[in-house]
């Protein structure tokens, strides 16, 4: 499978989440581990209206997990290049 088949496959799948979530749980904060990240992630912010503070990417995870951050108090801006 390409990345534009992926793409294709699990944007449709994120768009049926991301409505959902809006709808039933405007208030929650998303998790989101899904290839390619970068697209789903857009893809979900751009449904749901959610400001980044209210979205975990797997990355963010792991880094406050090596780092041995707690959570709610830091946050992590990834750079992609």
């Amino acid at each position: 499978m390409s990345r534009d088949d992926l793409l294709t496959t699990n944007a449709k799948i994120m768009q049926t989440v991301s409505e959902n979530v809006k709808k039933h749980a405007p208030n929650s904060i998303a998790i989101i581990i899904s290839n390619p990240l970068d697209a789903m992630v857009t893809l979900f912010k751009k449904i749901t209206g959610f400001r980044q503070e209210k979205l975990w990417v797997r990355q963010e995870y792991l880094i406050h997990q090596d780092f041995q951050l707690s959570l709610p108090g830091n946050s992590v801006c990834l750079l992609k290049t």
